[in-house]
């Protein structure tokens, strides 16, 4: 997580702005790229959030990009990754932007050593080449990362959020993951019913 959150601040320079600021670029720039808290109210949940960036375009959330770093394979997507994503396009809906032609814009990067130059220039050039193509969708594969694209979709969404509120109100039992990596470094795994011995191999 140390390394990750570095290798975010790295990537994704960023210039602090007011809540004005934002506001104001978001109604009359073209192109508005900002990072900010978001919050919304969902079913008897609070949901809340901060993308890596937004990109409006004339007002309205064109691409949310959520940066994920990795040591193995950039062009596997984890589901958590996508669900991040997708709650995130969730809650800039309920806060009651037109998200009907949001893209969920994902890029895995290798947890590798780069040049300063690359990293200042990384996110920029995600946005530009996303801003160039007029129907992005398909994965893009880079020598160090690979740019995964998805349409939002508020249905899915709302599947998951209703799955993980089931478990927050106590509706359901947690689930074991399956994966005995992530039961093993898992803190609960002392206590856990479901942590057995073969899991932890």
């Amino acid at each position: 997580m140390r390394l990750g959150r570095e290798l975010h601040e790295q990537l994704i320079p960023m210039q602090k702005a007011t809540l004005k600021r934002i506001v104001r670029g978001i109604k009359r720039e073209p192109v508005f790229v900002a990072s900010f808290p978001i919050v919304a109210e969902f079913s008897q949940l609070v949901l809340v959030g901060v993308p890596d960036a937004v990109v409006f375009l004339k007002g309205a959330p064109g691409f949310l990009i959520e940066l994920k770093t990795t040591r193995g394979d950039t062009s596997r997507l984890w589901d958590d990754q996508i669900v991040q994503a997708r709650v995130y396009g969730l809650i800039l809906e309920q806060m009651g932007f037109d998200c009907s032609r949001l893209k969920l814009v994902i890029p895995r990067v290798r947890r590798t050593r780069q040049s300063g130059r690359w990293k200042n220039a990384f996110l920029n050039s995600v946005i530009q080449d996303l801003l160039k193509t007029e129907r992005p969708s398909q994965p893009r594969k880079r020598k160090e990362s690979t740019i995964h694209i998805i349409d939002y979709n508020r249905a899915h969404a709302v599947a998951d959020v209703k799955w993980t509120e089931a478990y927050w109100l106590s509706r359901r039992q947690p689930i074991p993951s399956g994966s005995a990596a992530k039961c093993g470094i898992c803190e609960y795994n002392g206590v856990c019913p479901h942590a057995s011995l073969e899991t932890l191999r």
